[in-house]
């Protein structure tokens, strides 16, 4: 059981989960983790580490994925969305992508009746949250 809080963390680990409460949403588990793992992929690339909180929100799970990277630049946070967007400077050969993945995530939340918004501060990171009705 992962509700109360918890925060699953190996020493070496970029990667940190909390976990409010249980909550269960009606999905397609392989599309629904593919969409999870696009946004953890992301935040994993243009930040050092990534923390995701589960929490329940005005009758849906909310997955907020955050990362400590540069940010981003307030008119780019839709654009982040478009196929092929990639942002100026992600084309060094140390960051692999087509630019794909976050447009791949909305399509597969909105498939699922969900949402995903996106927050960002420069130089202190960017916030995707992720929406799914309860069952």
């Amino acid at each position: 059981d992962l509700a109360g809080s918890e925060c699953l963390e190996e020493p070496d680990c970029r990667l940190r989960l909390f976990v409010e409460r249980d909550a269960q949403c009606l999905i397609r588990p392989a599309a629904f983790r593919r969409c999870v793992e696009n946004l953890v992929s992301n935040a994993l690339t243009y930040g050092q580490n990534a923390t995701l909180f589960l929490t329940v929100e005005n009758g849906k799970a909310c997955i907020r994925i955050e990362d400590d990277g540069p940010g981003l630049p307030t008119e780019k946070l839709e654009e982040v969305f478009q196929p092929f967007y990639r942002m100026e400077g992600s084309r060094s050969r140390h960051r692999h992508g087509t630019g794909l993945g976050l447009a791949i995530a909305r399509d597969i939340a909105q498939a699922h009746k969900g949402t995903i918004a996106v927050t960002s501060t420069a130089e202190e990171g960017t916030t995707f949250t992720l929406r799914s009705p309860l069952t």
